[in-house]
């Protein structure tokens, strides 16, 4: 089963619009518009030449008839392969053998949710963005800094919403196939098979898309359980479950005094202030790989007929092989792709580098095997030497900071162990002597006392 087959739901009408607009952005004659096609959706048995003759025997002023490119679409056997496939399989719940959950009472009885809770979870009034007292809201939020970029907004659940998404993500979400080409937040695939993908190759490009989580909203998340055959009420209950709104006051402080370009935060705001997925939950990493299949589809089809490798951590996206291509062609082709999906591109973290330079992959140097880059490991190693004559962080995270920096090098992860014990040491010295001291002080007031 190919990797078109394996899509789980069926495209939304409002894909169709965005690729109506896109075709009529394009040069109206024969040669351009099969170029654009060829590169934007791949040519995987596709016949685009008559879906092009379709177009300009139907359509003579494109800007202005949308509606009549959509209809070509739905049309065409391109539309029916690509939009209507879904149509013709089993239900998504039978067929990936999903929870059978027909109505909302039945959805919080399988979440173990009390019925008279369940509006408060929900939040369907938006309590969660106004002001109340920190104890009453589901999800403790704070802004980490961030080098050469503006702050990140994490949301992360408390521990009864915790319990419900990860029910979700385990019994629901994971059972639903992810596109081989997304490699972050799914079980069996990390940072360095996103990277082993890319190593050793002539030219490695980069792109970044922006304020991924907070770009999927509360109805693309209901639509994709709507898709996959649940009823609309439940959709909606999931979708409120997985997803938030953030405080006001919480955007408006960290206005006042975000580093960075203003513009891409108000646009980041923006985005905050409606519902959307939040970078902290267990479900937002699998409900972005899901609502992201379509775009991951399209760049793998671009990326083969251009002779290039496709895959996607999250929001960073890689494209590499042994062919020489140009960043700006490059760009201009998954922009027109991630447009169309709904998403935007962070021009400015668009990078090319050819096998003469270091070449980068989520972290990782990857010209000869994804390590760790040697600048970064002796950063580090300094910090587990002062770490072991003054214990201040604390040891799983500096233990989780060492299995990266030991990635595809058996010898460093020795040497870091062996820094990691001397901390451990000195860190249990140094609350033997607290106590000591403590006990000591103790004894001393006592003495005093008699």
């Amino acid at each position: 089963m190919n990797e078109r087959e394996r899509s789980p739901w069926p495209t939304p009408t409002s894909l169709r619009r965005n690729d109506a607009r896109f075709i009529a952005r394009q040069p109206w004659n024969r040669t351009d518009l099969l170029r654009a096609l060829s590169v934007a959706f791949g040519s995987s048995g596709i016949p685009l030449r008559d879906l092009v003759d379709r177009l300009l025997r139907a359509v003579t002023a494109p800007q202005r008839e949308l509606i009549a490119i959509q209809r070509v679409l739905e049309g065409s056997p391109f539309g029916v392969e690509r939009y209507r496939a879904f149509e013709r399989r089993p239900n998504a719940v039978d067929r990936f053998d999903l929870p059978r959950i027909s109505s909302a009472p039945a959805l919080h009885d399988w979440l173990g949710l009390p019925t008279e809770w369940a509006s408060w979870f929900t939040d369907f009034r938006e309590l969660e963005r106004k002001r109340q007292p920190p104890k009453t809201k589901h999800y403790p939020r704070w802004w980490t800094a961030r080098r050469w970029s503006i702050p990140r907004l994490i949301e992360a659940p408390k521990s009864q919403l915790r319990r419900m998404q990860r029910k979700l993500l385990h019994e629901l979400l994971e059972r639903v196939p992810f596109h081989p080409a997304a490699h972050g937040g799914v079980r069996g695939r990390s940072a360095v098979t996103h990277a082993s993908l890319h190593t050793g190759r002539r030219v490695v490009a980069q792109f970044d898309l922006a304020d991924f989580f907070p770009s999927i909203t509360f109805k693309r998340v209901s639509g994709f359980f709507v898709a996959l055959g649940y009823p609309k009420p439940v959709a909606r209950e999931v979708a409120a479950l997985t997803t938030t709104t953030t405080p006001a006051e919480l955007l408006d402080l960290q206005q006042l005094h975000s580093g960075g370009d203003r513009v891409v935060f108000h646009q980041l705001v923006m985005r905050l202030r409606e519902r959307h997925l939040p970078q902290g939950a267990p479900t937002s990493p699998a409900l972005a790989n899901h609502l992201t299949f379509m775009l991951d589809q399209r760049l793998s089809e671009a990326a083969k007929s251009m002779g290039l490798t496709y895959s996607r951590y999250v929001d960073d996206l890689a494209f590499s092989g042994d062919v020489p291509v140009s960043l700006e062609r490059l760009e201009r082709i998954v922009e027109s792709n991630v447009i169309s999906e709904g998403f935007t591109l962070r021009h400015r973290k668009s990078r090319l580098h050819t096998s003469s330079t270091r070449q980068r992959v989520t972290g990782l140097v990857v010209n000869v095997k994804p390590q760790p880059g040697r600048r970064e490991f002796d950063r580090f190693r300094a910090l587990l030497h002062q770490q072991a004559k003054t214990p201040t962080l604390p040891l799983a995270e500096l233990e989780g900071k060492a299995e990266w920096f030991s990635t595809g090098r058996p010898a460093r992860r020795a040497k870091l162990r062996r820094l990691l014990d001397a901390i451990n040491s000195a860190a249990a010295s140094a609350a033997a002597g607290a106590a000591a001291s403590t006990a000591a002080e103790s004894r001393a007031g006592a003495d005093r006392a008699r």
